[in-house]
């Protein structure tokens, strides 16, 4: 029945009640299509509660299909990927789709290959053609997410792609030419970067031609409770759990964390939150952020993988959110720490 009700009208609210409870009852029911689920002998207060949670949630719900278009700009592509995408124009131009490369997240023998595409038996596992990101957005747009991180061996083809559009796919002596829409983005500061000799300054000017910069979250701070608000919208319609909100511990938890992570980690954390909440609001156990007195996490109540989120915060924070320094200080390379910034939310 719950099946068939969601297949009717996905958005309207289903409460399961009965006097059989268990866990195992209450998780089918859940990924069956119901939004709570509530034992016999109930409670008149919180049964009250919980249909008007709902009714009020199914009006939301009908009001956000809307604006989903708007919404799928947050869902996962946070932050510059948001702007990038707002700019672009969906990636869109004169009708034709574009793409996104995150560059810090690709190593360096695939990364040509990635770019620029190659052909069959250019390398050992190449068994077939391969089109390039640039190729697919011809007459669109390319947004390049993590720009710092192209390696400087490969920084030479991507300025002659940006200022001729001419390029050759690995293993081939064809060139071709393609007209893109380049968009970047970094949280390095590439003049430093061209200092220090990591960056090519030629790069740096072709790609300069507009720059936005983004204060970091902890930089605007009236913006966590709007943003905070979204995401725990956008997060108890995708669980479906009856959540309106947060208490005031948790409220100022979130306004005084400092979000090295910026706007994808408050979204992993509300995102955790909806699922670890018992009840109808988000409390400060719910967000597990660690902090003891003064925001100093408890080693001991840490597991290894949250030491070391925190001592990748540590870094950022110590070297001004400087990813190639923190990468050098934590003893790892820059691609690996962005792999590690992907895994935490951060």
């Amino acid at each position: 029945m719950l099946t068939r009700i969601a297949a009717i009208d996905a958005s309207l609210p289903v409460i399961v009640m009965t006097a059989w409870g268990s866990v195992e009852l209450a998780v089918e029911a859940v990924r069956r299509g119901a939004r709570d689920f509530i034992t016999k002998p109930w409670e008149n207060a919180r049964l009250i509660t919980i249909v008007k949670t709902q009714v009020e949630l199914g009006a939301a719900l009908r009001k956000g299909m809307r604006l989903e278009a708007e919404n799928r700009l947050l869902r996962n592509e946070l932050g510059p990927t948001m702007i990038g995408r707002t700019l672009g124009g969906r990636w869109g131009r004169k009708g034709r789709r574009g793409g996104r490369v995150r560059a810090g997240g690709l190593a360096e023998g695939v990364f040509e290959s990635e770019l620029f595409g190659h052909v069959r038996g250019a390398y050992t596992d190449a068994k077939s053609d391969r089109v390039g990101r640039f190729e697919l957005a011809d007459e669109g747009t390319l947004f390049l997410d993590e720009i710092a991180n192209v390696p400087m061996a490969l920084q030479a083809k991507l300025l002659r792609v940006l200022e001729t559009g001419e390029m050759e796919k690995v293993g081939s002596s064809r060139t071709q030419k393609v007209d893109v829409r380049v968009i970047s983005a970094t949280n390095a500061d590439l003049h430093t970067e061209v200092a220090n000799n990591r960056f090519r300054e030629d790069l740096l000017f072709r790609l300069n031609t507009i720059e936005i910069r983004l204060p970091a979250l902890r930089e605007r701070r009236e913006d966590i409770p709007p943003l905070a608000a979204h995401f725990l919208r956008m997060h108890t319609q995708r669980y479906r759990k009856a959540i309106t909100g947060f208490d005031q511990p948790a409220l100022n938890a979130l306004l005084e964390n400092r979000w090295q992570g910026n706007v994808r980690e408050l979204n992993h954390v509300i995102e955790r939150a909806v699922l670890l909440a018992q009840d109808s609001l988000i409390r400060l156990p719910d967000l597990a952020l660690r902090a003891g007195p003064g925001g100093v996490p408890k080693l001991e109540d840490m597991s290894l993988e949250d030491v070391e989120a925190h001592l990748i915060r540590k870094a950022l924070d110590r070297y001004q959110g400087n990813v190639s320094q923190a990468a050098n200080a934590l003893g790892l390379s820059r691609s690996a720490l962005y792999r590690r910034l992907q895994r935490y939310g951060m």
